[in-house]
């Protein structure tokens, strides 16, 4: 089993976007995982709520940038 591997996040700067920020690190952790993640596998990588990770990947599969 290969290690996990971590993903930087950008800090918050003055006038960034929160939710922007997430949806990034979101798409950019899918893109370094091949074979895909679970809600849960995101979500624990990404030290984000389930349901904002759930709320964006909802959005972003009805945009269709995921499927």
């Amino acid at each position: 089993m290969k290690p996990e591997q971590q993903i930087v996040t950008t800090e918050e700067s003055p006038g960034s976007v929160p939710a922007l920020d997430r949806t990034l690190d979101i798409l950019e952790t899918l893109s370094s995982s091949p074979k895909g993640l679970t809600l849960s596998e995101l979500s624990l990588q990404l030290e984000l709520p389930k349901n904002a990770v759930f709320r964006i990947t909802q959005t972003l599969m009805a945009r269709r940038y995921l499927s």
